[in-house]
């Protein structure tokens, strides 16, 4: 990018020399530098890179013909114009210094009006082939890219696009791209997106954005998803921004395919877990306990404002939460009357056995929660860890009044169905003891809204 203020390198041995050259320059609003010999002005112009180099030809080190020769010889700064300042008038002389590489030359005295002038027009005139050359280098690379590039002025209209981005938009626009607004060239629905975020850009709240978009097409054609990144630029010197417009329908299809068999995956998980619950309700006679507690678990969780995954997690933990009793033995598990102290010590073991089993596969790691907490209780009486409070996980919480209900609501092996208000009291007198209170209240008040649709 050019400075916007142009820069001048003024190279002299004699200090009053650089001093009056300088004020007067300075008057031209010009970036100033000094050089006082020919080395200094070589490494000097390195860093700098100025836009106009003002040399003595006479300095006792280096001449100003060698420094010339340097300078063309150096890649980087070899096109920087160069002023001489001479009092040799012969014409072997000026001879030499073209030779060397000076675009100009300026006699001893100086006429103050002519190096004005001169050091003017040779900036301009260097500037502009800068400008040129830049531009023409920029529109070879975008030219080259396999991706639509568009650049856009700050009323929003295409000033430049390259071979890639005509391909994707002349088909929309079906003519001259250059002077198109182009969010008119996305589907209505996102065309105010689009503005709202190049407003950002141009504006330079945000120097880069990202969207995804689609460009319309015929009535009979679908749209063409694509990928445009925006970041501020200038053009002409003036505020623009460029847009990167790449066509993502490949990819777009191959996301949707990756849905499609994760959907798949997640379905034959969540039927392999419905089927292992089936399996251990066939021991203790629960025919659908884990559908339905699962089932109120995620309406409960709904009901707090819990989303997403978590209801997943939710309703798998749901499901698997006596997956330890795998490994007790029918004995204790199928018994009709009251354990024994050691019985009980074994089933007690069922939520460590779980857990154990559970955070072993990583994609249920997060539903061990219900599994390992699920008994729990919310004055710390339970078993499993002691918990207390809202140090039990609220997935296990809202599990845990779940699982009760419908164990006193359905018939065991060693007790009988409890009627539903039975049930109902039960839940309510161990709000606070049991179980969390707040649960308690969203499942009665849930119980409630059933019977009147009963009703």
């Amino acid at each position: 990018m050019l400075h916007t203020v142009p820069s001048v390198l003024i190279v002299d041995d004699t200090p009053s020399a650089r001093k009056i050259l300088g004020a007067l320059l300075k008057t031209e609003g010009y970036r100033l530098a000094f050089a006082a010999s020919g080395i200094e002005a070589l490494e000097t112009a390195a860093v700098l890179k100025p836009d106009l180099i003002l040399m003595d030809v006479m300095m006792p080190d280096m001449d100003g013909y060698e420094v010339c020769r340097r300078l063309r010889a150096t890649p980087d700064i070899s096109e920087i114009p160069i002023i001489m300042v001479t009092a040799l008038e012969d014409r072997a002389s000026r001879l030499k210094g073209l030779e060397a590489g000076a675009d100009d030359f300026l006699t001893k005295p100086i006429d103050w009006s002519e190096l004005r002038a001169r050091t003017r027009t040779v900036i301009r005139l260097n500037r502009y082939r800068r400008i040129s050359v830049e531009r023409q280098r920029y529109e070879l690379l975008i030219q080259l890219s396999p991706d639509g590039i568009v650049m856009v002025d700050a009323a929003g209209k295409i000033v430049l696009t390259n071979k890639a981005a005509e391909a994707l938009l002349i088909p929309v626009a079906r003519h001259e791209l250059r002077g198109v607004l182009l969010h008119e060239l996305l589907i209505e629905a996102e065309s105010v997106r689009f503005s709202e975020i190049f407003v950002r850009v141009i504006s330079g709240r945000s120097p880069v954005e990202h969207l995804e978009t689609r460009l319309r097409r015929g009535a009979d054609t679908p749209p063409v998803a694509v990928e445009i990144s925006l970041g501020r630029h200038e053009w002409n010197d003036l505020p623009a921004v460029q847009c990167l417009i790449r066509d993502i329908t490949v990819r777009k299809a191959v996301e949707r395919e990756q849905n499609r068999l994760f959907r798949e995956v997640t379905r034959a998980y969540d039927a392999t877990i419905e089927t292992l619950a089936f399996a251990l309700e066939l021991r203790d006679h629960m025919g659908g306990h884990s559908k339905r507690v699962a089932d109120m678990s995620v309406r409960i969780a709904e009901a707090m404002g819990i989303r997403g995954d978590d209801l997943t997690h939710i309703r798998r933990g749901a499901f698997l939460h006596d997956i330890g009793k795998i490994a007790i033995p029918d004995s204790i598990l199928c018994k009709p009357g009251p354990l024994s102290a050691e019985e009980w010590t074994i089933m007690r073991s069922h939520p460590d056995i779980a857990s154990d089993l559970l955070s072993r596969i990583s994609f249920l790691r997060q539903s061990t929660a219900i599994p390992y907490f699920h008994h729990e209780k919310w004055d710390g009486s339970g078993y499993g860890q002691g918990l207390s409070g809202e140090n039990i996980p609220i997935f296990a919480r809202i599990f845990s009044v779940v699982d009760v209900w419908d164990s006193l609501s359905s018939d065991r092996v060693y007790e009988r169905a409890w009627l539903r208000e039975k049930v109902v009291e039960y839940c309510r007198a161990h709000a606070g003891s049991h179980f969390d209170p707040e649960v308690v209240a969203i499942f009665l008040e849930i119980l409630k809204q059933q019977s009147r649709s009963a009703a």
